[in-house]
């Protein structure tokens, strides 16, 4: 199945420790923010100077990576 980040099966460190093996430091930063730091679409856009589009482009990057990492590394609780 699919992970969803901010659920509540996954604990701050499996987070971590999934951020840590992601390729793309970016889409690491844009998830730290964005699901860690429980910061708002815009206010994540805005700190990585991108426009809403571009920022929608990276989310779904970003969470497409983190979800292959979790898959791999078989975090599943």
């Amino acid at each position: 199945g699919s992970c969803e980040i901010e659920s509540n099966e996954m604990n701050r460190v499996d987070v971590e420790s999934i951020l840590g093996m992601m390729p793309n430091k970016r889409y690491e930063r844009l998830i730290r923010l964005r699901y860690l730091e429980q910061m708002s679409n815009e206010e994540v856009a805005e700190a990585m100077k991108v426009d809403m589009d571009n920022y929608y482009n990276l989310h779904k990057r970003a969470k497409s990576q983190f979800e292959r990492i979790y898959r791999k590394e078989d975090y599943y609780g």
